[in-house]
């Protein structure tokens, strides 16, 4: 009997009514199939990576600064630091080392009256007031009565310094600094024109910072709840807490320095923001 192959290349018989097994064909895919499943595999594994990376990237932090954003941000980065406020740290340090490591506890007072602010120099307290007087207006920024005055204040020029120079520039900040510290030595001369005692320390101009960087964290709503009606609210409670801190602490504390440039920086912010002012 003669035999034929069908169509599945298997022997068989054209007997219909006979049954033989029939052998599994095992099909191979050309290369043509093989390379579009690799690409469809490809194309799942990257669909998934991207689903991957939104999610983490929704629960990441991310801080703006000047319009860009920036993840992880370390809360202190020596590359982060501002080039003023850099500076004002290794001033601060350049005065405050030599002061409270090399001299004596007589000469330490000699260079709170040589370097601070006395309002009894320039309205005849003192006999012979010395030549320097007027230095001392922007010279009582830089030297602090202690470890824990220069730490505080060190740190909130950072924490608001540079907040206020990412926002306005270099040039911007020093001067907003400067006049803040000046403001706040008038003040305390306005209230005290016949004091005898020095003030020292930055805290009248990093007071001053402290009311511009309310004043933008309130514009960029960073301030929940408690800026919806603008800074104002927020300025007038910081504004009575240093009132009230400075009328318990007695003569210790310049507290009359502290609310002149909280109130002076809250106002400069308020020229230089709309423009009325410019530096």
């Amino acid at each position: 009997m003669s035999k034929k192959t069908n169509g599945s290349g298997v022997n068989g018989s054209d007997n219909q009514g006979s049954k033989q097994p029939q052998e599994k064909i095992i099909r191979f895919p050309t290369s043509a199939e093989r390379e579009k499943s690799r690409r469809n595999e490809k194309a799942k594994a990257e669909k998934q990576r991207g689903v991957e990376s939104r999610i983490k990237s929704s629960y990441a932090p991310k801080v703006k600064i000047n319009g860009n954003s920036a993840n992880d941000v370390p809360f202190i980065n020596l590359e982060k630091i501002s080039p003023f406020v850099r500076f004002l740290i290794v001033a601060f340090l350049v005065v405050h080392l030599p002061v409270h490591l090399l001299l004596s506890a007589g000469e330490k007072n000699q260079a709170f009256f040589a370097l601070g602010f006395v309002p009894g120099y320039f309205t005849g307290t003192f006999e012979n007031a010395p030549w320097y007087a007027p230095i001392g207006i922007v010279s009582h920024i830089f030297i602090h009565g202690g470890w824990m005055h220069l730490i505080f204040n060190s740190v909130m020029a950072m924490a608001m310094g540079i907040l206020f120079e990412r926002e306005f520039g270099t040039r911007s900040a020093a001067i907003f600094f400067f006049a803040c510290g000046i403001f706040g030595a008038a003040a305390y001369f306005a209230l005290n024109p016949f004091s005898t005692a020095p003030v020292i320390g930055a805290s009248g101009s990093v007071s001053g910072f402290f009311a511009a960087a309310i004043m933008i964290m309130a514009e960029r709503g960073q301030m929940g709840k408690m800026g919806e009606r603008g800074p104002w609210p927020i300025l007038g409670f910081w504004l009575a807490f240093m009132l009230l801190t400075g009328f318990l602490s007695g003569e210790d504390m310049a507290w009359q320095a502290h609310v002149g440039g909280f109130v002076s920086g809250a106002g400069l912010y308020y020229l230089l923001r709309r423009g009325i002012i410019k530096f």
